[in-house]
């Protein structure tokens, strides 16, 4: 064990006994066990752990843990990014239903729907110059270290029924917006009447297509985010750009944000890389603090559809941890 980082008052720890009650499940078993909620290297646990997440691979010793450190048979996978990608996958049993999208707000191409001009009320761009059109804003080039474009809507949007929001936009200057992308330098932003918002960076967003120049998010409602807003009362888009210095911002249209209430469905992917990995497995820390990538919200929400759809079964249930078991990959994968 490590010195504690969070905690410097931190003198040892205490095991509790659910931990060595899985183990003796395990003991009997050779198949692999996947840890969720996904985890970076180091993790603290309310139970006074801090240290590097090999700690289950250490004291569960007969099966092998999957986790960020050991996607690559050794090799640490987040200086890979094609482990990191599949380790990311892995850690996601629920993703988007990408063929059920359900429009929020009107769209343009359709004239049985208002207007997409019609449905924002007002606009702002802070860090450079910018008119409206109909389609959307003309941005002129700056030199600035951010530039944040924010759009009101007429009425909020009620996403709480949905796991996923679609945001789809078009964007003029693709080269410089996918560069963006690449240095985790912009972020989509769903603010609620009370002025608070969450923010996604979308270099971490798994889903995301492009179609010419439409660019689409599918933005997971419940986790990744930093700050705060109420889901069944958005009415707040933004894009915002941010660097550590300033840079010349070219110019470029930005359309009128399309936003899609999407529902959940299973992970193809998710599948796929569990009976490749050969996990029988999943077991649920619910004492890790710190040290997290995914949320708690989530990874419960994925485990009770996995139930309720006959993918796994709970086998051990206690304060601290939960135990699953694996019991079918086949079948129908749409909730």
């Amino acid at each position: 064990m490590e010195s504690n980082y969070w905690n410097q008052k931190s003198d040892g720890v205490w095991i509790p006994n659910s931990y060595f009650e899985v183990r003796d499940i395990l003991s009997t078993e050779d198949d692999n066990v996947l840890l969720l909620p996904a985890v970076n290297t180091y993790i603290m646990t309310s139970w006074n752990y801090f240290g590097t997440s090999s700690f289950y691979n250490e004291f569960l010793y007969s099966s092998d843990i999957i986790d960020l450190n050991n996607m690559g048979k050794g090799i640490y996978s987040g200086f890979n990014g094609s482990l990191m990608q599949n380790y990311l996958n892995l850690t996601s049993p629920i993703g988007p239903s990408f063929n059920n999208s359900i429009p929020m707000i009107g769209n343009n191409s359709n004239s049985s729907l208002t207007p997409l001009s019609l449905e924002y009320t007002n606009y702002g761009v802070w860090g450079a110059n910018a008119t409206r059109n109909f389609y959307g804003l003309d941005i002129n080039s700056t030199y600035s270290s951010y530039v944040h474009i924010g759009f009101d809507l007429n009425n909020s949007i009620d996403l709480q029924s949905y796991t996923y929001a679609k945001v789809s936009f078009n964007i003029s200057n693709q080269t410089f917006f996918n560069s963006a992308i690449k240095s985790g330098s912009v972020s989509i932003g769903l603010g609620s009447t009370a002025g608070i918002i969450a923010w996604w960076n979308l270099k971490t967003l798994i889903y995301q297509t492009r179609n010419n120049t439409e660019f689409s998010f599918y933005v997971p409602l419940y986790q990744g985010f930093s700050g705060s807003y109420e889901r069944n009362a958005v009415n707040q888009i933004w894009i915002n750009f941010d660097y550590g210095s300033k840079i010349n911002f070219p110019p470029m249209n930005v359309s009128y944000p399309l936003v899609y209430g999407v529902p959940m469905e299973i992970n193809n992917s998710w599948l796929n890389l569990m009976q490749y990995n050969g996990i029988r497995f999943i077991l649920v820390d619910n004492s890790i603090i710190n040290g997290l990538i995914s949320s708690y919200n989530y990874t419960d929400v994925s485990m009770e559809i996995l139930m309720k759809m006959g993918f796994v079964k709970l086998i051990y249930n206690s304060e601290t941890i939960l135990l699953y078991e694996i019991v079918k990959f086949n079948g129908d994968c749409n909730d």
